[in-house]
């Protein structure tokens, strides 16, 4: 997937998807063995494992596990490189730091 094209929930390589997700795709972060992607998860809708990783064939290496919130809905908002991890952050103020290949939690913590 060097030469990818993110059309709505699809990932494109020379205009065949790759892949199609549930959810629009928000972000991806290409990383030099994967892509993280994280999905816009509508309003009303309940849907917290919204960040996947693929590898750059366009394999789905792994969907973040599910995970106790403070709230019922909260799918993450934001991701990013943190040091050698991928940080991923929700509404209600749960930071993660993921091992980018394997989707491993290395920390949990929380802010706000």
């Amino acid at each position: 997937m060097d030469k990818f094209i993110i059309k709505d929930s699809s990932i494109l390589n020379e205009g065949n998807p790759v892949f199609t997700f549930p959810y629009p795709i928000k972000n991806v972060l290409q990383l030099t063995h994967c892509c993280i992607v994280l999905l816009s998860i509508p309003h009303q809708v309940k849907y917290n494992e919204n960040v996947f990783c693929l590898d750059h064939l366009g394999r789905l290496l792994w969907q973040i596990e599910a995970i106790r919130h403070v709230y019922e809905d909260s799918p993450y908002e934001s991701i990013r490189i943190n040091g050698a991890n991928v940080r991923l952050e929700n509404f209600d103020g749960t930071l993660l730091d993921v091992e980018p290949l394997t989707g491993k939690i290395i920390t949990m913590d929380w802010t706000k």
